[in-house]
Formats: structure tokens, C-alpha cells, sequence
């Protein structure tokens, strides 16, 4: 960017141009191979989708289209080289994701998310504990009906009054001192009532807003109070 340590913007725009060609070449040559059924693209990758085949097959099927084909089409020392199978897979919007990554058919995968509550520090932790567990259900054991009495089962308890407050806290940073929000929020409303009854122990600039929604009328950034 203009302001930045090496402000050159026709060399940045350069390098995404070349990065999406990049992308369009190894789209063509895949689906002149037959696979035409590309589901994500960056600057610098492409995730195809192999339909009919085991995880070792995926592997041994993206290394052959690089080693054969991709890497024929690019001057050294650009490479195009198989990264890892996402599965099973969930896409749910651009940048939003969950899956098992495998990088080896024989080691064990991993759980890999981007995007969603697993990996979002400014929801309760109910809201994450319990993502995780239904992916966990639906990527490991395919239990998709577990799932969805896991959800119920956390929301009876929800009702009912049975979740420990902690597991109902919310933390947000606050950056500036909450008359000067243009647009009240519950993380800096909640501070504003907690440096009006205690300013010594009051949250300080930088710091992360523990804060719950009280039942009740209102707006919620209204009902938003200290634990």
C-alpha cells in the first residue's frame, strides 16, 4: 500500500495479476483432464473437488496432475504442489469453513475451521463448546441426528437455567472509553456501569469487557451487565 515499507503498488497489483492467472491456467488444465469441478481459488491455491475416491487416492491423484501436468505449464521457480484433502468438508461461505485436513492417509487428521465460533474469541464459550461438539459429531462420527439432540440437549439446559455464568460471559476488547462509541455496544456499555459504581477496579483501555445479556425489554446493549 501506498504508506507501506516498500510502497510499490504496481509491483503488489503485479503480483496478484500473475497469481490469478496462475489460478485460471491450473483451472483449464484440470478441466481438460476432466475435473472441472473447482470449489475454491486464491492468489496461490486451487481446491479441487475428487469425487469417488479414498483419502490416499485424493493424495496420490493431486501429487500426479502437479508432477504430469500443472507444473508443465509454469517457468521455474514457480512449483504448483499438493497441500492436504479437506475430509469430510463443510463449506459455508467464502472464508468460512470446517473439515478433517489430512496431510497423510496414514496419520490422523485434524480439525481445521476458519471463520466460524470455534475460533471467534468474542463469543460466549457455550457458543464455541458447542460448535465443537457438533462438528465434532459430524466430521468424525458422520452423526449428523447426535448432532441435533446435542443442540437441543444444550438449549434445554439453557432454559432451564442450568448453564454456569461463565459459560454465559462474553468478552470484548474495549478501545475507547464508552462515551466515545459512536454506536453504543453491550461490551462498552457494560464498562460504563462498572467504572460508574467501582472506577478503581473499573476495565481500562485495552483490556477485554466481561459482560452477559440480562433477560428483559430494551435494546441488548442495554441489558449487557457485569457478571
Amino acid at each position: 500500500f501506498a504508506n507501506g515499507p516498500l510502497p510499490l503498488v504496481e509491483l503488489a497489483a503485479s503480483t496478484t495479476a500473475i497469481g490469478r492467472m496462475s489460478i485460471h491456467k491450473v483451472k483449464s488444465a484440470l478441466a481438460r483432464l476432466g475435473y472441472d469441478r473447482v470449489v475454491a481459488g486464491d492468489t496461490d491455491s486451487v481446491m479441487l473437488l475428487i469425487e469417488g475416491a479414498t483419502v490416499q487416492e485424493a493424495i496420490d491423484k493431486a501429487n500426479h496432475f502437479c508432477a504430469d501436468h500443472l507444473n508443465k505449464l509454469f517457468p521455474a521457480p514457480m512449483k504448483i504442489e499438493f497441500e492436504k484433502v479437506f475430509y469430510p468438508y463443510l463449506i459455508f461461505t467464502k472464508k468460512r469453513y470446517a473439515g478433517l485436513l489430512w496431510e497423510d492417509a496414514t496419520k490422523q487428521p485434524k480439525r481445521d475451521t476458519k471463520g466460524i465460533a470455534t475460533k471467534r474469541r468474542d463469543f460466549a464459550p457455550v457458543v464455541s463448546q458447542t460448535v465443537g461438539a457438533v462438528l465434532d459429531l459430524i466430521l468424525w462420527k458422520q452423526d449428523v441426528r447426535g448432532a441435533v439432540e446435542h443442540v437441543r440437549g444444550v438449549l434445554a439446559r439453557l432454559a432451564a437455567g442450568e448453564l454456569p455464568i461463565e459459560d454465559l460471559t462474553i468478552r470484548k476488547e474495549l478501545k475507547k472509553l464508552p462515551g466515545q462509541y459512536k454506536t453504543p455496544s453491550p461490551h462498552s456499555t457494560a464498562a460504563g456501569k462498572m467504572m460508574a459504581r467501582d472506577p478503581a477496579n473499573a476495565p481500562k483501555l485495552g483490556e477485554r469487557v466481561p459482560f452477559v445479556i440480562l433477560t428483559g425489554q430494551g435494546e441488548v446493549y442495554e441489558r449487557a451487565e457485569d457478571p
